[in-house]
């Protein structure tokens, strides 16, 4: 079978979990002997950028380049907002990229395509597959069809807010541009109620397959004693992952042996190392490639999930409980359907944080059993989102459609 793959971003060029859930799906697909077809973006925007290149190696071949638009779908961030307005207008129905693609599926002949993040390439690629005869499946990794920027913000009263008329245009359009794709896989049932709530995928099959992880389950008797309580935030360091909130928290904590690890990169780096030399209980350790972020969790006695924006299915919520370590984490989206306060962590609601985090150093001083069952809760969890089982579902739902 060749699976044609479609993600906006690939190793090297990272900035959430999408990525890795693709290089883990690319990366199987080839172990189980099929043809695998990436076609990502080069984020550094140049004239021969904007050309086709093609890597291939062995039974993978990575196609790559910058579509015209203002700048790449990867230094977005660094555009004023009245710019990444007219960025997101190009991006939605980017010509260039649609012919590119064109070319590429031609050329190939994938037997199907599996759309993933499409943000930054263009979103008429559902209607090119149907053009083709192509079959497709589509994976939201979060809300870019609702909202351009990927982000649903909760209000006080834990809604979320939504409501502009340029938000009800955007999604209008986007419901009928991905109204052809054949079947949804998402990892999150919150995800699949929130597109269909917003009007997405009416009359289509649409499947829950939450995200799979690398299963290692390292010693849990190994887990070293220390005096200090060291919890890790890893993730991007902009202000709606909630990690400004967080390092409020942390200066009060200090007195109680709490110490805050931070790895990431982001808009507000600069904030967080001058908070690591004011404060001793707060340590940046910069941003850490996904093939060791076993580092961060070797010294973590808990991972921080701070959210502020509805999220799907984080993938850093896998890893931590892959390695054992408890998650602290914002009832928001679809963390509920991964963490169950008391077994495998605690939710709480984003303003809540301080309080759950009290909770947590309370119990890894006074009750270190029930701490060291919690961990092994972790792994009773991470065990059925195994690579092997999801490989085996998803090719079945490729094999249907061909």
């Amino acid at each position: 079978m060749k699976v044609c793959l479609i993600n906006n971003l690939y190793e090297p060029h990272t900035k959430g979990g999408a990525e890795n859930i693709v290089k883990t799906l690319v990366e199987n697909l080839i172990t189980a002997k099929h043809e695998v077809i990436l076609i990502t973006t080069n984020p550094n925007l140049s004239l021969q950028s904007l050309q086709l290149s093609s890597q291939k190696k062995g039974l993978l071949t990575i196609y790559r380049f910058t579509p015209i638009n203002l700048t790449s779908y990867y230094h977005l961030s660094r555009l004023p907002w009245f710019l990444r307005l007219i960025w997101h207008i190009f991006d939605m129905v980017n010509l260039h990229a649609y012919f590119k693609i064109k070319k590429i599926l031609k050329k190939e002949h994938p037997d199907l395509i599996h759309f993933h993040n499409l943000k930054g390439l263009s979103y008429l690629l559902p209607r090119l597959a149907t053009k083709l005869s192509v079959p497709t499946v589509f994976t939201p990794h979060d809300v870019q069809l609702i909202n351009p920027s990927g982000l649903l913000y909760y209000n006080q009263f834990g809604k979320l807010k939504n409501n502009t008329i340029l938000f009800f245009l955007y999604k209008e359009i986007n419901i009928w541009l991905f109204k052809t794709i054949n079947l949804i896989i998402a990892p999150s049932q919150f995800i699949i109620n929130l597109y269909i709530q917003y009007g997405f995928f009416r009359n289509k099959k649409v499947i829950k397959l939450p995200n799979p992880t690398l299963a290692s389950y390292p010693n849990i008797e190994k887990k070293k004693k220390q005096q200090d309580i060291n919890f890790i935030f890893i993730g991007q360091l902009e202000k709606h992952k909630g990690i400004l909130n967080l390092l409020t928290t942390f200066r009060t904590l200090a007195h109680q042996q709490a110490v805050l690890h931070i790895f990431g990169k982001g808009s507000l780096e600069k904030n967080i190392i001058q908070e690591s030399k004011i404060n001793n209980n707060i340590f940046f350790h910069g941003y850490l490639d996904h093939q060791k972020i076993n580092d961060a969790f070797n010294i973590a006695d808990f991972l921080i999930f701070p959210s502020l924006v509805s999220e799907n299915s984080p993938g850093v919520i896998y890893e931590s409980l892959n390695a054992q370590v408890p998650v602290i984490a914002a009832n928001v989206g679809g963390v509920s359907e991964l963490i169950t306060s008391e077994y495998n962590g605690w939710l709480c609601s984003p303003n809540e944080i301080k309080m759950t985090l009290q909770k947590a150093i309370k119990l890894f001083k006074q009750s270190p059993n029930k701490y060291q069952i919690m961990r092994k809760n972790c792994v009773t969890t991470i065990k059925k989102y195994s690579i092997e089982n999801y490989l085996i579902k998803i090719i079945d739902h490729y094999k249907k459609l061909i």
